[in-house]
């Protein structure tokens, strides 16, 4: 692979804004995010699945959690958060990847106010605590 170049690898398997991304033994994890508001594309995206996501003036936001191996240059559907969430922060602590806070939807009483710890060995998401401001 050449350096100081930039290349092109395959598209995610979800189209998201504002959604968080680690890396893990070579591994990019995108969690979470946010889907435009545009509500033609909104609809035609997702009318096979209406039962599974959440609409908010046609502000859709994800659980959805993706990795690429960049060995591999694949990419695997991992278990979705607890809840879907935007706007949060994302950080990997040793063998830990953290998801802190971000929006449920629109407005201010839809902060997220938790934290989620995802646990490689037990492959799953943990809700541990709820930040104080």
């Amino acid at each position: 692979m050449k350096t100081k170049t930039w290349t092109a690898l395959p598209e995610v398997n979800f189209k998201a804004t504002d959604f968080g991304c680690v890396l893990h033994e070579e591994k990019l994890i995108a969690v979470g995010g946010r889907e435009g508001n545009d509500p033609t594309k909104t609809v035609k995206f997702f009318e096979s699945l209406w039962f599974d996501i959440i609409v908010d003036d046609y502000l859709l936001w994800f659980s959805q959690v993706e990795s690429y191996d960049l060995k591999t240059r694949t990419f695997k559907t991992m278990p979705s958060l607890l809840k879907g969430r935007w706007l949060h922060n994302t950080v990997k602590l040793g063998k830990y990847v953290y998801v802190v806070g971000g929006r449920a939807s629109l407005g201010e009483e839809n902060i997220i106010s938790d934290i989620e710890r995802y646990v490689f060995k037990n492959i799953s998401f943990l809700s541990i605590k709820y930040l104080r401001y």
